[in-house]
């Protein structure tokens, strides 16, 4: 337990001094107390002097007054309370025990060793190791330790009990309700505990406040009910814990009173553990106003077990109690026939309710089988309409892809016509100039010249490739000297031909790709040799134009061999109608 906290100077309503020290005789009155007219010494509200005292008995008042050593502190008030509270002990004249919690300076301890009966005991308490220092009385012993706590309790008294516990130690309101629980159960059948300074509990220094249910007064002032646990009705305890609930019970078994003072709460303790409740006792003869017979019936059956009546009460009041009695078990065979109908109906009740049951029990299945089902289609939709949104998003996919390839194959179409187009353009280039040469080669083949050089050419056919080739430049070169009416139409061709060379704008003839011309023209193929044909006609190199181009649009009309295996001179003597038709021999 922690020491006592000092609480300040305190006031001196009467003009005590601050320190306890004597004042005027007025000064030691308890406020409320009685008092002798002429001022003399105050008197208790128990005893004015206890039994059995001899004229030197003297108060505690005077004592406390007339104390020279440890200095004490305690309100004036106290010491009256003390007196009329402690009168039996010290009329009694036999040893006390006495434990303080909190010593502070040990004035109280003299004090009480002082007040107290011959060969009585004081211990004092105090969790201030410095409390421990000063010398004592032989009877008074102080341990060091915290109160609150059974264990270091035990560890510093042992098993020793006590008739009186007073404490005035930190005031703090959950110390003195732990210090409570841990010493009550030391006071022995009929001793005293008493609280001092509970006005702390108001103060939110001491951790208080009015009327907060944690403080100490709220918590003493429940022990009134423990001394009332008998009386509690229906669930009148339901917002008590079970524990709780069971320490309230455990108190009223042993507690005799709890006596409320200012700042000072003083707790009484049973002779004898109280196991039963106490006992109504009834007496007298005579009742000119109620009737025994009409009340007695209405105490609850506790009671009217328990009650104790003198013979001559019993006697007087016995036939009103018969009559009663009898009252009571006609009323009671009224009540068991209605308990029986009711019981009767009852049971037709839970038949119908049985019933009911049944057939709640009916629907709450066809109802969870429809609920059931009703998940099955919820979930059937919503498959439904995941795989409709996914046919959605599918279309949708679909639909662009087919735009895609709708506009990559327009894209593809137009440019096919655009190349058609050229194509086409190609083509009336190409059928011009074929038209021109075919032109040159009907006006050759109907020549005189073409006709007289026939032998000739016979002859070069079976020349070597060399010897023939010059000498056909020759007979071109003839030819030309001989017609000299279209030099200027072939001097205006070649210089055409000449410029596109060398601007490189010559006309580009449209080929088809090698594969397509290897797959549709197999004898092309075959026997056209690109190197062969650029070695043997070295003036394709000058015209700028491709072996293999220069070969379909030109050199098959001029006579000129595709390569080492075919002679197309040969040919075309051998196939007039092929050479007059001015068709290539290979397509």
């Amino acid at each position: 337990m922690h020491e006592r906290e000092p609480i300040g100077p305190r006031p001196s309503p009467r003009g005590l001094p601050a320190d306890g020290a004597a004042g005027d005789g007025r000064a030691l009155r308890a406020p409320g107390l009685n008092e002798a007219a002429d001022g003399g010494e105050p008197k208790t509200s128990v005893s004015e002097r206890p039994a059995g005292t001899s004229l030197a008995f003297r108060t505690l008042s005077q004592i406390f007054t007339e104390h020279q050593g440890y200095v004490s502190d305690k309100w004036e008030h106290y010491l009256a309370i003390y007196d009329s509270a402690f009168a039996r002990f010290i009329a009694r004249g036999q040893p006390v025990r006495l434990l303080e919690i909190g010593v502070q300076n040990g004035g109280s301890l003299q004090i009480w060793s002082e007040y107290l009966p011959r060969g009585s005991s004081v211990v004092g308490v105090d969790i201030d190791p410095a409390c421990a220092g000063f010398p004592t009385e032989p009877n008074i012993a102080i341990r060091i330790g915290d109160a609150s706590d059974a264990e270091a309790l035990n560890r510093m008294l042992g098993d020793a009990r006590f008739d009186i516990v007073i404490d005035d130690g930190s005031h703090r309101s959950e110390h003195v309700i732990a210090t409570f629980k841990a010493c009550f159960g030391r006071l022995d059948p009929g001793g005293l505990y008493v609280v001092e300074d509970v006005h702390c509990s108001y103060w939110a220094s001491h951790g208080g406040g009015f009327r907060l249910p944690c403080t100490s007064m709220e918590w003493f002032k429940g022990l009134a009910d423990a001394l009332n646990a008998d009386h509690f009705e229906g669930d009148q305890s339901a917002n008590l814990s079970d524990i709780e609930f069971k320490g309230l019970r455990e108190f009223g078994r042993e507690i005799a009173c709890v006596a409320f003072f200012d700042s000072v709460v003083l707790i009484e303790k049973l002779e004898s553990e109280k196991r039963a409740p106490y006992r109504r006792i009834v007496t007298g003869r005579e009742a000119p106003v109620l009737d025994p017979g009409d009340w007695i019936p209405s105490f609850p059956a506790p009671q009217l077990r328990a009650m104790l009546l003198p013979p001559s009460t019993a006697a007087s009041f016995a036939p009103a109690l018969l009559n009663a009695l009898a009252s009571a078990k006609e009323e009671v065979g009224g009540l068991k026939a209605a308990l029986a109908e009711r019981d009767g109906r009852i049971a037709k009740l839970e038949g119908f309710s049985v019933a009911a049951e049944a057939r709640l029990a009916e629907e709450a299945r066809l109802r969870g089988e429809t609920e059931r089902q009703a998940n099955e289609i919820k979930a059937r939709l919503a498959e439904a309409e995941r795989r409709r949104r996914e046919a959605e998003q599918e279309e949708v996919v679909a639909r662009e892809r087919i735009e895609e390839r709708a506009t990559a194959a327009e894209e593809q179409i137009a440019a096919m016509e655009g190349e058609l187009a050229e194509l086409h353009s190609h083509l009336a280039e190409a059928e011009k100039e074929r038209d021109h040469l075919r032109g040159e080669s009907d006006a050759i083949l109907a020549s005189t010249f073409w006709r007289a050089t026939g032998p000739a050419r016979r002859l070069a056919a079976a020349m070597p490739c060399s010897i023939t080739r010059q000498a056909r430049r020759g007979a071109k070169l003839f030819y030309w000297l001989l017609t000299p009416h279209r030099t200027g139409e072939r001097l205006a061709y070649l210089r055409s031909r000449k410029e596109q060379a060398a601007a490189g704008s010559a006309p580009e003839t449209k080929m088809l790709p090698a594969e397509e011309l290897n797959a549709k023209f197999p004898l092309l193929a075959q026997f056209f040799d690109a190197e062969w044909y650029a070695e043997h006609y070295p003036d394709i190199a000058a015209s700028g134009t491709a072996p293999f181009e220069h070969f379909i649009l030109y050199g098959a009309r001029e006579g000129r061999s595709p390569g080492p295996g075919f002679d197309a001179a040969w040919y075309l003597e051998r196939y007039p109608d092929v050479a007059e038709a001015g068709e290539n021999p290979l397509l």
